[in-house]
C-alpha cells in the first residue's frame, strides 16, 4: 500500500507534465509583416533548439545530412524542424506527401495561416497567387515563393503536378 500511495502521486507528476510540454496541434502563421510564428513564438534563425523542444516537446527522431543539417521530426504534429549547429533553419510541413525523405509521410494537422489565407490541404497554386497582402511569386507550376527578397524568413510552396500542395517550409536567414 505504501508503494502505491508513492506511485500514485509519481505517476500523476508525470502525466501532468507530458500534458504540459507535449504539444497535440501546431498554430503556425506568417504575417503580413514576414515573421513567422509557431505556438505564439517567433522563430528567427537565432532560434535555438532548446527553444524548440520547450514549444513542441522532444523530436520523435532525427537524421542528419551531409551538410550537418539536423532533420528534427515530429510525427505526431507533422512538422519538421531543421537546425545546423543548434540554432533554425528551417520549418516544414507536409500536406500530400510525395515520398519526400525530409518531411514526415502523413499530412499536416495543424493550422496555417500565410498573411490573411488560411491554408488547407485543398490549397491550389491559385490560392497562393491570389494573396495580395504579402509577396508572393509563382515562377513555375509546381512551386511558390513567399516575401521578399531581402526578408529573413522567407516561405517555399511546391505543388504536384496536379496542382495540389505538397509541402510548405519556412527558411530562415
Amino acid at each position: 500500500m505504501k508503494r502505491l500511495r508513492l506511485l500514485g502521486p509519481l505517476l500523476l507528476a508525470c502525466l501532468f507534465s507530458l500534458g504540459v510540454v507535449a504539444q497535440t496541434k501546431v498554430d503556425v502563421s506568417y504575417t503580413s509583416k514576414e515573421k513567422l510564428i509557431v505556438n505564439k513564438l517567433e522563430l528567427s534563425k537565432k532560434t535555438k533548439m532548446s527553444k524548440i523542444v520547450e514549444l513542441l516537446g522532444e523530436p520523435d527522431r532525427t537524421s542528419t545530412s551531409k551538410v550537418d543539417e539536423t532533420a528534427n521530426f515530429y510525427e505526431n504534429l507533422r512538422v519538421v524542424v531543421i537546425t545546423k549547429n543548434d540554432l533554425m533553419v528551417a520549418f516544414g510541413m507536409n500536406f500530400t506527401w510525395d515520398n519526400a525523405e525530409n518531411y514526415p509521410e502523413k499530412s499536416f494537422i495543424g493550422n496555417l495561416n500565410i498573411a490573411d489565407y488560411v491554408v488547407t490541404t485543398d490549397s491550389k497554386l491559385e490560392d497562393f497567387s491570389a494573396i495580395s497582402s504579402i509577396a508572393i511569386s509563382c515562377p513555375i507550376s509546381i512551386m511558390c515563393g513567399i516575401g521578399q527578397k531581402d526578408t529573413k524568413t522567407k516561405g517555399l510552396v511546391t505543388f504536384n503536378d496536379d496542382g495540389i500542395m505538397n509541402e510548405v517550409t519556412f527558411l530562415l536567414q
